[in-house]
């Protein structure tokens, strides 16, 4: 158990690592493809959601699209909420001590990613089940970093 998680850390890791020694939008964006990370955009713009009217996410059970749908729509929720404490947290600040936090959020998003897709073996050729894993997780990280925020956020003293 402890060296699967290793290895998941291990790989959320070393992309991250990736990111944070190469600064650069457009760098960056060349490295998360490779590394097979799907994003907040690719997760809204899923097909799937066309179908998210006829589903109940209130009642437990269903199908693996109802399932997969409704992970979905708690992840873009969670991720709304997120922007919401970012931009709390930021309006706090001067803009110099606002834009340490915004790209650290940016660094975190990539992490996020990173330590969902550690997760499965091949996100391009993924099944359902293995979505759902991979925004299950992407949602753990979320709701820990909401806490996170909202906690530093009370108990930060400006200078």
């Amino acid at each position: 158990m402890f060296l699967c998680i290793a290895s998941h850390v291990a790989v959320a890791q070393e992309v991250y690592d990736t990111v944070l020694l190469n600064n650069q939008n457009e760098d960056t964006m060349r490295i998360l493809p490779q590394k097979g990370i799907v994003d907040m955009q690719i997760i809204k713009s899923q097909k799937y959601l066309n179908n998210k009217s006829s589903v109940n996410c209130d009642c437990q059970g269903g199908t693996m699209l109802e399932k997969q749908i409704c992970t979905n729509l708690e992840l873009q929720k969670a991720d709304s909420l997120l922007h919401v404490v970012i931009d709390s947290l930021t309006a706090q600040y001067d803009e110099d001590i606002a834009d340490m936090l915004l790209l650290e959020q940016q660094y975190w998003e990539y992490y996020r990613y990173a330590y969902a897709s550690s997760h499965l073996k091949d996100t391009y050729g993924s099944t359902r089940m293995d979505m759902i894993l991979y925004m299950e997780k992407a949602l753990q990280v979320t709701k820990e970093r909401i806490k996170y925020l909202r906690m530093r956020k009370f108990s930060e003293v400006s200078y």
